[in-house]
């Protein structure tokens, strides 16, 4: 997991890759920190797309 950017109030954007019955996937999410417990947990913000998918994703990206 890592953290690509922190907002004004105080949630990350994360990467992080995950796999799900044999099939990788990456996520891009937000996290939050939770008042009670102090832990960051993820947001229902974010998108997830199959590792298969990355280098379309990174050229995309790159034309941006």
């Amino acid at each position: 997991m890592k953290t690509v950017a922190t907002k004004k109030n105080g949630d990350e954007v994360r990467v992080l890759e995950q796999e799900y019955r044999g099939v990788k996937s990456i996520h891009v999410r937000t996290f939050y920190t939770d008042k009670v417990t102090g832990e960051m947990k993820p947001t229902q913000k974010g998108v997830n797309f199959s590792r298969d998918n990355l280098p379309a994703l990174i050229e995309a990206l790159q034309t941006v």
